[in-house]
């Protein structure tokens, strides 16, 4: 990933479009579909085709999009009402507006906009009637997904850090996922960690190997092997890791995933600022970064380093350079590991989560994006895939 000025290439893993989002990195940017608007319709194509998040109603009269052709089996059931649409982009249902800080669950599951709110995506162009102390737009209408909407989906959070305990979580990031909704399973050892990936939508490994402390994991490649599993039926990943030497289990995902390793310590505490990705100490426009204009870094901070294991570049994407000139948040999504395999986000900074940072800028609107978005409801949806591991699709809303 060095040096932080170049993206790590991929291997083979609601008025006008304005204010639409910027144009992400490039490998953002979902690939063209290839199904094309009907010929007879004059409007200039979405460039996200199947993929547009869209649900400003404007965006949808504008801009034309690709029909959806849902697979699998016909169903009369709500949860197929949506790829009947003329519009890949869901037309948004009632209960999605500007105050969507309240959000109902009912409505079909396969609605985006039941999920993400109208804001997903918009960074400077949200127009907040208040800003918090870091001058971040101030509510939770503005994060990337609604209050109350991940009921169905689950988190299991493998803490393998010493000084970091429950108490402390459920403070910090455990009470805002559990805001958003989300099932939370807490596990402090492997075989608690590995035994509760099988129902888990989402996965957390928050590193640890502090010296004079017990091990918390024992088995590299017992550990290294059912991560992997994970991510390829389609798990997404939230790896943390810190300052050297605090990121065994980190690299024991992410070298068979990814082909890379976190190493190094700098020293970090600065707030980055909205712009370009590979810039120091300036962070990319993406889902994941949805209404943050400013963004701490982390305290004492590691960075990825390519392996470039097999002769293959790393699929990760660079989200973030920190004050130090070191990439220290990235990503990697469907067009870099593959249509089926799950979504991974690298955090090198994960004292973030401690009580002391928590407040920090843009701290807990990027944590919970980073959950939401590692759900790929986006692409599941325009594909047809199930959404939620313990959800039976057919029961109603």
């Amino acid at each position: 990933l060095m040096p932080p000025k170049r993206r790590l290439p991929a291997s083979t893993t609601d008025s006008t479009p304005a204010p639409a989002p910027a144009p992400a990195p490039a490998s953002v940017l979902p690939t063209p579909s290839s199904s094309a608007p009907s010929s007879d319709d004059s409007r200039p194509p979405c460039k996200y085709g199947l993929d547009c998040y869209q649900t400003n109603t404007e965006h949808i009269t504008k801009f034309s999009h690709p029909k959806k052709v849902r697979k699998g089996k016909a169903s009369s059931s709500s949860s197929t009402s949506s790829s009947s649409s003329s519009s890949s982009s869901p037309t948004p249902s009632s209960s999605s507006s500007s105050s969507s800080s309240t959000t109902t669950t009912k409505g079909n599951r396969r609605d985006l906009s039941r999920y993400y709110t109208e804001h997903a995506g918009h960074h400077d162009e949200i127009a907040a009637p208040s800003l918090d102390a870091h001058a971040n737009p101030q509510g939770t209408e503005y994060d990337l997904g609604h209050e109350g909407a991940f009921g169905d989906f689950r988190v299991v959070v493998g803490n393998f850090q010493a000084w970091f305990k429950k108490e402390m979580f459920d403070k910090t990031a455990g009470g805002a996922l559990r805001s958003k909704g989300f099932h939370i399973i807490w596990t402090e050892n492997e075989h608690d960690f590995l035994h509760n990936l099988s129902t888990a939508d989402v996965a957390w490994i928050i590193s640890g190997d502090e010296p004079g402390h017990p091990k918390k994991t024992t088995n590299k490649s017992k550990f290294s092997s059912a991560v992997h599993a994970f991510h390829v039926r389609g798990g997404g990943l939230m790896i943390w890791g810190d300052n050297d030497p605090l990121f065994k289990e980190a690299n024991w995902a992410l070298e068979p995933i990814l082909g890379v390793v976190l190493e190094g310590n700098t020293p970090g505490g600065m707030s980055l600022k909205l712009g370009s990705a590979h810039s120091t100490g300036e962070f990319g426009r993406h889902l994941l970064t949805s209404g943050i204009l400013v963004l701490h870094e982390g305290s004492s901070i590691s960075y990825p380093q390519e392996t470039k294991k097999g002769g293959k570049k790393s699929p990760l994407t660079v989200l973030a350079t920190s004050s130090n000139g070191h990439p220290c948040m990235c990503y990697a999504d469907h067009d870099a590991v593959g249509d089926s395999a799950g979504r991974v986000v690298v955090d090198c900074g994960y004292t973030k989560l401690y009580e002391m940072f928590w407040t920090t800028a843009g701290t807990a609107r990027y944590v919970v994006n980073a959950s939401v978005w590692l759900l790929s409801l986006e692409h599941k949806i325009t594909r047809g895939k199930r959404l939620a591991v313990n959800v039976d699709e057919d029961e109603p809303s």
